[in-house]
């Protein structure tokens, strides 16, 4: 399960990394791509390693959002 979730991550964090470079080359040509390119890295890297994981107890809401959207699916 945690290699499956991993994966998604991973895959999730490229999409959203090619969208800024999209983005970035629309806006700016080649240079706008290696500026959206770097701030893409270091943008998903600070998402990746300061996320962390909270307890029910520490984030109720939190959880009972997420319950009801799991609901929904």
């Amino acid at each position: 399960m945690m290699i499956m979730s991993t994966i998604r991550t991973t895959f999730l964090l490229s999409l959203l990394a090619m969208l800024f470079v999209m983005i970035g080359n629309v806006l700016g040509g080649q240079l706008g791509m290696i500026i959206a390119l770097l701030f893409s890295m270091v943008m998903i890297w600070r998402f990746y390693w300061h996320a962390k994981e909270v307890s029910q107890a520490q984030a109720p809401e939190l959880y009972a959002m997420v319950g009801r959207l799991a609901e929904r699916t």
